[in-house]
């Protein structure tokens, strides 16, 4: 089963599309082409209800977009590796793109 790198472009993030998501980093999907990686990255990442609704300026999903979303075909895993048709692994923290928060611990 192929596996594809799903690369969001840095510079389209603030897109209105990305509103949808509730990821905006890199991912690796096992599918059988690039446009079902896109389609299992935006079933795993889709927020069910979009706070304030659809905005209108979107364009659709933004997994699916182009423009917003570089796909790369990665090399096949070994012959004998078990890879699950749809499987999405998110390779970045949800909240990549904010600040670290820090966190003090009253003393005892």
């Amino acid at each position: 089963m192929p596996i594809f790198c799903l690369r969001p472009a840095k510079e389209q993030l603030n897109d209105p599309a990305w509103m949808l998501s509730r990821y905006r980093g890199c991912c690796q999907v096992a599918a059988s082409s690039a446009e079902a990686a896109r389609r299992y990255a935006n079933g795993a990442f889709i927020l069910p209800v979009c706070p304030g609704g659809v905005p209108p300026d979107c364009g659709g999903l933004p997994w699916s977009q182009a423009r917003l979303v570089e796909v790369q075909q990665l090399p096949d895993p070994p012959a004998d590796a078990v890879v699950p048709v749809g499987m999405v692994l998110a390779l970045e923290s949800p909240v990549a793109e904010t600040a670290p928060q820090v966190l003090e611990v009253a003393p005892a």
